[in-house]
C-alpha cells in the first residue's frame, strides 16, 4: 500500500498541471468546434415491391429470366446508388451552384438564406469546382475575381456579366429574403462554386449511403450527409421519388416493348399453328386415316379372330389327315379297322359307319347259311364296298377341303399383317406433326397470357415501391460530435499531463523519504525533519532532536559537528542555526561557524563568519589547529559548511569534524546525487557521517515550483 501511494504521489502533486492541460485541451476543442463545418444527416426509408403483391415488370419475365438474381434488395440498392439515377436527381435540383459567405476563418455555405441567386455558365472546364470570389459593394454593384490577386471584374445585379472564354454570370437579388423581417447584411465577401455533372455526382456519391434495414426485410434506407440540413433532406427525398418514378417509367417502357414484341410473336406463332393443323389434316386425307388408333385396334382384333379360326382348322386338318392315313393304310382290311372318328363327326358319316357295321353283321349271318359265292352274300359285299368307297372318298374330300380353308386363313392373316407395315411411319409422322402442333399451341397460349400481363402493366402506371419514411430537415449535426470531441480532448489532456508527470518523475527523481536514501547509500539517517512552518513546532522538534543527539553522544563536550549540503537552500543552514539556538537555550556554550555565508543569512547568537579565502594559504595542520582552538573555547562547535559542489574546502572541513551531518532536502535533492556523496566520503575518507532529511514528504505543487524556478532564474539574471 505504501509503495502504491509513493508511486502515485508525483501525480497527485502534478494534479494542477494535469487539470490545466485538460482544461486547455477542452478550450481548444471548443475553439475548434466553433469554426469547424458541421455535417447534417437525413434518412429516407423505401419499402421495396413484393413480387407477390401485384403485376410488376419482373413478372413478365419470371419464366424466361434464367439468370435472375435472388437477392433483389442488393440489386435495388445498387440501382439507387447508380450514376444514371443520381444524375437524374442532379437535373432536378440546383446543387450545381454553391454560394458561400466568406468569413475570417471559414466560409459558410448558403442555401435557403442566399441573399442572391447565381446563374453561371462556364466556358473553361478548369473552373469547375473552383471558388470564384465575389465582393458585394452595395445593393447594385459587385466585383468578381477568378483567383486571388487576379483581375477584378465589375458587375451589376440583374445584368449578365460575360468574361471572354471563361464564364457568363448573372446575379439576381433575393428580394423576398432581403425584404423580410430579418435584416441581412448584403455587403461582404462571397464565393461561388460551379460544379460539373460528373464532379457533383462524385461529391454526392461520397456522402451517400444506401443500406438495407435487415437482410430478410425488403426495406432500404437512403442516408445523405451535407453541411446544409436542407440539402441533406431534399436530396434524400428527391432520390427516393426519382427512384420510384424511374421504376414506373422503366416498367412502362418494358411493358410497352414487351407488348409490341408479343404482338409480332403471336402472329408468327399463329401462322405456324395454322400450318401445323393443315399438315395434320392433309396427311390424314392422303393416308385415309380417320382414327389411327381405333383402326389399328380393329385390324389387330381381326387378325386375332383369323388366328383362332386358323388354329381350329389346323386341329381338324391334323385329325382328318391322321384318319385318312390310317384308313388308306388299312383299307384292304377296312372292316377290321377301328378308326377314331373324333375329327369326322358329321351325321352322314356316322350313319354310313353304322350301315357298314350292320351290313357286316348281315354278311356274317348270311355266311352261316350261304356260301361266300352266293348271290345274297355278294350283294351284301357290294353294298359294303359301295359304302366303304364313299366313306373313303368322303374322308379324302374333307381333308382337301380343310387344307384349302387353312391355306385361305393363312393368306388372309398375312394380308391383314401387311396393313401394319406402314404403321410406324404413319405414327411417327403423326406424332411429329402433333408435337409441332402442341408446341406452337403452348407457345401461342403462353404468349397470349404474357400479352395480357404486359397490357395490364402498361396500363397500370403505378409502382409497388413506397416511401414509408420521408427525410426531415435535421436539427443537430452528426459531425463533429461535440460531446465526444470534448471528452477525447479532456482525455488527451489527462493522458498528456500524466505522461509529462511520468517523464518528470522519471528524469527528476528526488529524495522524498528515508527509504530512498537507504536504497542509494549505506550511510545512516540520523533523523528526518518535516516541513516546519510554525515557530513553536520548529522549537519543539529541535529540542527533541537535541536531546536524542545528546543521548547518542553526538553533542558531547568538545565536539565539532558540521552541516553540509550539496547546494544552498537544501537545509544545512536551517538545521545548523536551529540546533545552535536550541543548545544555547540549554545553557551549553555553543558557537556556530558559518563558512562563506553572508551576514544576512545567519541570525543565531554566538555565530562567527569565516571566509574560505582565509584558508587558501594555510596547511591542513593549521586549519586543524584553528578548529581545535574553537573546540577548547566552546562546548560544541557547529559548522555551517560550504556546499559540497562549490570548492575543496568543504571536504577538508568535513575531514576535520568529529561528526558530519549531510542535509538532503526532499524537494530539491535528486536521488542520483547521493552517489556523489558516497564517492566523496570514500575518496577523502570522511568518517562519522550521517544524513539528515529536510522537509520529509514535502513537495510543493509543480506549478508553484515552476513559478519559483522562473523567479530564481530572473533573480540570477
Amino acid at each position: 500500500m505504501k509503495s502504491t501511494i509513493k508511486l502515485l504521489k508525483p501525480y497527485f502533486r502534478g494534479l494542477p498541471l494535469i487539470l490545466a492541460l485538460m482544461v486547455g485541451c477542452v478550450i481548444l476543442a471548443n475553439r475548434y468546434l466553433r469554426y469547424v463545418t458541421p455535417m447534417y444527416e437525413s434518412t429516407t426509408k423505401i419499402k421495396l415491391a413484393d413480387l407477390q403483391e401485384g403485376v410488376t415488370a419482373n413478372n413478365l419475365f419470371q419464366d424466361l429470366d434464367v439468370f435472375s438474381s435472388k437477392n433483389k434488395t442488393a440489386v435495388e440498392i445498387e440501382v439507387i446508388k447508380s450514376q444514371t439515377l443520381i444524375e437524374k436527381v442532379i437535373d432536378k435540383l440546383d446543387f450545381d451552384t454553391e454560394i458561400f459567405r466568406v468569413g475570417t476563418l471559414r466560409a459558410t455555405e448558403l442555401y435557403d438564406d442566399r441573399p442572391f441567386v447565381a446563374e453561371v455558365e462556364l466556358y473553361n472546364k478548369k473552373y469547375y469546382g473552383k471558388k470564384l470570389n465575389i465582393m458585394v459593394l452595395d445593393n447594385e454593384n459587385y466585383n468578381i475575381q477568378l483567383h486571388e490577386n487576379d483581375t477584378t471584374y465589375s458587375g451589376i445585379f440583374g445584368q449578365k456579366l460575360e468574361i471572354e472564354d471563361v464564364l457568363k454570370l448573372r446575379l439576381s437579388l433575393n428580394k423576398t429574403l432581403l425584404n423580410g423581417k430579418k435584416k441581412i447584411d448584403l455587403i461582404g465577401d462571397y464565393a461561388i462554386t460551379k460544379w460539373s455533372k460528373q464532379g457533383l455526382y462524385r461529391k454526392i456519391y461520397g456522402n451517400l449511403d444506401v443500406v438495407a434495414v435487415d437482410k430478410d426485410v425488403a426495406v432500404v434506407k437512403i442516408i445523405y450527409k451535407n453541411n446544409r440540413p436542407e440539402k441533406a433532406a431534399l436530396l434524400a427525398n428527391t432520390l427516393a421519388k426519382t427512384y420510384i418514378e424511374d421504376y414506373i417509367e422503366s416498367k412502362y417502357r418494358t411493358a410497352d416493348v414487351t407488348a409490341n414484341f408479343l404482338d409480332n410473336q403471336i402472329k408468327n406463332v399463329y401462322e405456324k399453328l395454322s400450318q401445323s393443323e393443315d399438315n395434320i389434316e392433309n396427311y390424314k386425307e392422303e393416308e385415309n386415316i380417320i382414327n389411327l388408333r381405333q383402326e389399328t385396334e380393329t385390324d389387330l382384333r381381326k387378325i386375332a379372330q383369323l388366328k383362332i379360326q386358323q388354329t381350329n382348322v389346323k386341329m381338324s386338318l391334323d385329325a382328318i389327315t391322321e384318319l385318312d392315313d390310317y384308313v388308306q393304310k388299312g383299307k384292304a382290311n377296312f372292316l377290321e379297322l377301328a378308326p377314331n372318328f373324333e375329327a369326322f363327326t358329321d351325321l352322314l358319316s356316322t350313319e354310313m359307319v353304322k350301315k357298314i357295321k350292320e351290313l357286316q353283321i348281315e354278311k356274317t349271318e348270311l355266311l352261316l347259311v350261304y356260301k361266300p359265292q352266293t348271290e345274297e352274300v355278294k350283294t351284301v359285299e357290294r353294298q359294303i364296298d359301295l359304302y366303304k368307297n364313299y366313306f373313303l372318298e368322303s374322308i379324302t374330300n374333307t381333308r382337301k377341303n380343310l387344307e384349302i380353308k387353312y391355306k385361305k386363313l393363312c393368306s388372309d392373316i398375312e394380308s391383314s399383317r401387311q396393313v401394319f407395315k406402314p404403321l410406324p411411319k404413319k405414327e411417327k409422322a403423326l406424332k411429329t406433326m402433333d408435337r409441332d402442333f402442341r408446341l406452337h399451341e403452348k407457345a401461342y397460349i403462353f404468349l397470349n397470357e404474357k400479352k395480357i400481363e404486359a397490357e395490364i402493366a402498361r396500363a397500370a402506371k403505378i409502382a409497388f415501391h413506397r416511401i414509408i419514411t420521408k427525410a426531415e430537415v435535421p436539427r443537430k449535426p452528426i459531425s463533429p460530435n461535440t460531446v465526444i470531441i470534448k471528452i477525447v480532448a479532456g482525455l488527451l489532456g489527462l493522458f498528456g499531463g500524466l505522461f509529462l508527470m511520468f517523464l518528470y518523475t522519471m528524469f527528476n527523481t528526488r529524495v522524498e523519504d528515508i527509504e530512498t536514501i537507504e536504497q542509494n547509500s549505506d550511510i545512516e539517517v540520523l533523523y528526518a525533519a518535516p516541513h516546519l512552518r510554525k515557530v513553536n513546532k520548529r522549537k519543539a522538534f529541535f529540542q527533541g532532536e537535541a536531546l536524542r543527539m545528546e543521548m547518542q553522544g553526538l553533542t558531547k563536550d568538545k565536539s565539532i559537528i558540521s552541516f553540509t549540503s550539496l547546494k544552498n537552500g537544501q537545509g544545512a543552514n536551517f538545521h545548523a542555526q536551529e540546533l545552535a539556538q536550541t543548545l544555547n537555550e540549554q545553557n551549553r556554550k555553543t558557537v556556530l561557524v558559518n563558512i562563506d555565508k553572508k551576514a544576512s543569512e545567519v541570525a543565531a547568537p554566538n555565530t562567527m563568519h569565516i571566509d574560505t579565502s582565509n584558508f587558501k594559504n594555510q596547511t591542513y595542520a593549521e586549519m586543524q589547529g584553528f578548529f581545535n582552538d574553537l573546540k577548547n573555547r566552546f562546548d560544541v562547535v557547529l559548522i555551517n559548511n560550504e556546499q559540497l559542489k562549490t570548492n575543496f574546502i568543504s571536504t577538508v572541513i568535513m575531514k576535520l569534524s568529529d561528526k558530519n551531518l549531510f542535509v538532503l532536502d526532499s524537494g530539491k535533492t535528486y536521488a542520483k546525487e547521493i552517489a556523489s556523496i558516497n564517492l566523496a566520503r570514500d575518496k577523502y575518507e570522511v568518517g562519522h557521517m550521517a544524513f539528515i532529511l529536510n522537509n520529509e514528504g514535502y513537495r510543493p505543487w509543480l506549478p508553484i515550483r515552476i513559478i519559483k524556478s522562473i523567479l530564481r532564474l530572473f533573480k540570477r539574471k
